[in-house]
């Protein structure tokens, strides 16, 4: 694909994978954010920029498919671009790719917005930013993500979601903004999987004895607002579609003391 910039080159180490000896989600989105920088940087926000201008781009959502796993020791890379350009923010497309193979390890799609750091809110494009990421889309090739399948997510509080995961977002897990790093969130969601599995019946034993494990296939994850230190979380969650070899989960991210979603 064209209108791509090479954005990260690394390798999975071994504390990044999973008891399955996979590189976890979490560190799929974590590595995606650094190499966000690189984007942000090509769209003419470098850090000292934001600095000066106090004005980011944020996501609003991310679609990930997972193609093929990262184990300890894997080298990849990790390319983006934009694939379009709209009024309140930016599709751009990430393409991770392992480097010894050059098999396809997985795509990440993410809406950026534009984000004031002083007021802390979403705002307008600046028209050079625009500008910048017009350009790029201008040279964009790439096929679309197929659309997610499946019925769509309930509201929280639906019938059959349980408690899943509680605690609260640690000084250590924000950004340079104060704000929760997506990684940290995603590790969230997929934390509270143990709990989902025993209330089907899948107990840690049982899925031992059956030497069973799950892969992930697809996330779509929307971000309704930034997490900051302290904020205290639960996770509700619940099975939204049963096939024969895939299930299809659900998870909303609510803030403890009042409720309200802010990530699903």
């Amino acid at each position: 694909m064209s209108g791509l910039i090479p954005t990260y080159r690394g390798v999975v180490n071994a504390w990044e994978c999973d008891r399955m000896g996979h590189m976890n989600v979490q560190f799929y989105l974590g590595k995606s954010v650094e190499a966000a920088g690189h984007l942000r940087q090509a769209l003419g926000l470098a850090p000292a920029e934001i600095r000066r201008r106090k004005l980011t781009l944020l996501p609003a959502a991310d679609r990930v498919h997972f193609k093929r796993e990262l184990r300890a020791g894997d080298i990849f890379t990790m390319a983006s671009g934009v694939r379009s350009v709209a009024d309140d923010g930016c599709l751009a497309h990430t393409a991770m790719t392992n480097s010894e193979t050059g098999a396809p390890a997985a795509t990440i799609e993410r809406l950026l917005r534009p984000f004031d750091l002083a007021r802390e809110e979403f705002c307008d494009w600046p028209a050079d930013v625009r500008a910048n990421a017009e350009a790029m889309a201008a040279g964009w090739d790439g096929p679309p993500l197929p659309p997610p399948q499946g019925p769509p997510m309930p509201a929280a509080g639906a019938p059959g979601s349980i408690e899943t995961y509680r605690s609260s977002i640690n000084s250590w897990e924000v950004d340079e903004h104060g704000n929760a790093h997506l990684r940290f969130l995603v590790m969230r969601f997929s934390n509270a999987m143990g709990h989902l599995w025993t209330r089907m019946g899948l107990t840690g034993a049982v899925r031992r004895e059956l030497n069973l494990g799950v892969a992930a296939l697809d996330y779509d994850v929307r971000y309704h607002r930034p997490l900051k230190n302290g904020d205290s979380l639960v996770v509700v969650s619940g099975v939204l579609d049963l096939g024969e070899k895939t299930l299809r989960l659900g998870h909303h991210m609510l803030e403890a003391d009042h409720g309200s979603a802010v990530a699903s």
